[in-house]
């Protein structure tokens, strides 16, 4: 298998996979082993100002 390590800054990781703030949970860790990830991104911050999402953001469902 080739070696895809990379750096980010003082940051060393086994690869560059990051799922992406809010898209992964633990919901996934039967699909896949969270030690396979380079990383696993918690929050996401920018310097510009952004008005994020209107609300409501999150919607209850009932289970089938």
């Amino acid at each position: 298998m080739p070696e895809l390590n990379v750096s980010l800054g003082a940051l060393a990781l086994k690869n560059p996979v990051m799922p992406a703030s809010g898209c992964f949970a633990i919901e996934y860790s039967e699909a896949l082993d969270f030690n396979q990830l380079g990383a696993m991104v918690l929050k996401s911050v920018s310097p510009i100002s952004r008005p994020g999402n209107p609300v409501p953001r999150v919607c209850e469902t009932r289970v089938a």
